[in-house]
Formats: C-alpha cells, sequence, structure tokens
C-alpha cells in the first residue's frame, strides 16, 4: 500500500513535531511490511533516494532480534520485505536500529540484513524449532557474524 504525504524536515524540538512538505517532494508511507514485527511502516522519499527503513533493516554492527518470527511465514514475510525494498534501490537507507551513523549507504546494511536472514533460515529455522538450544542459536550466529554488538556490549 502506499500513501502519499508532503515530505517532511526534521521537526523542531518543541513542545509537538509537525512535518511541513513540498509537493515536488512527497514522502510515501510504505505499509503494512513486515521486520522483526509485523506491520511496519518505511518512509520512501524517492526524491533523495533515501529509505528510512524502519525494523525491516537492521545495522551491520548488531544481532538482528529474530525471537519474535516464531514461524517461516513471517521469515518469508521478512525476506519479501527485504526484496521490495532492493526493488526500490534506495541510495541510502536509515536502518531502524544501529550504533553508528557513519555511513547509511544503502548497501551495508541492507546486505547486512539479508544475509543474516537467510543465515536464520537456512541453518537454524529449516532444521525445526526444537533442533538446537538458544545457546546453540547464539554460538551459530555469533561464528557466522563475529564481531557484533550483544546485550553485554558498551557502546
Amino acid at each position: 500500500m502506499l500513501c502519499r504525504i508532503p515530505p517532511c524536515q526534521w521537526p523542531t524540538i518543541s513542545g509537538f513535531s509537525h512535518y511541513q512538505g513540498d509537493e515536488d517532494s512527497p514522502v510515501y508511507l510504505l505499509n503494512p511490511l513486515t521486520g522483526d514485527t509485523i506491520d511496519e511502516t518505511l518512509f520512501w522519499i524517492p526524491a533523495i533516494g533515501t529509505l528510512i527503513a524502519a525494523d525491516s533493516v537492521w545495522g551491520r554492527d548488531l544481532h538482528l532480534w529474530m525471537a519474535d518470527l516464531l514461524t517461516r511465514a513471517l521469515t518469508e514475510s521478512w525476506l519479501a520485505t527485504v526484496e521490495f525494498i532492493s526493488d526500490l534501490k534506495p541510495l541510502t537507507i536509515v536502518p531502524g536500529h544501529t550504533v553508528s551513523n557513519a555511513s547509511f549507504d544503502g548497501s551495508q546494511d541492507f546486505n547486512h540484513t539479508y544475509a543474516y536472514l537467510k543465515f536464520w533460515q537456512e541453518q537454524i529455522e529449516s532444521k525445526g524449532p526444537d533442533y538446537f538450544t538458544p545457546t546453540e542459536i547464539f554460538d551459530k550466529f555469533d561464528a557466522a557474524f563475529p564481531g557484533l554488538l550483544t546485550f553485554n556490549s558498551r557502546t
């Protein structure tokens, strides 16, 4: 579903926030899509090739939140959202979770999210819900994606 609204400028911090628009540069609300939860809304600004990706794209410095992917259909839905994002061909992707804003180049965070989801789908989810213990799942992710921040990390 595409919903066209006027584009935004970053709101001024005050007692309330609002967007001021320009019809020549619309912001599209893309929903409902899936990320680490269902019913995600992404913001697409085609005039500048920018996607504010909500929880559908995660920063390359983090483990993705997988605990809510209780069915294969939810994983497929998240991957379908990632494929949809790819079809937009964004120049800049602002991930929903990241530690650093040093680079939103549109590919590294996206590629990390895609690789992580495919790893989950092919190496863990495909084995069935009780095949691995939680510790084994963490160890597999840690081996496949070393150096990512966890709840024990300090930023």
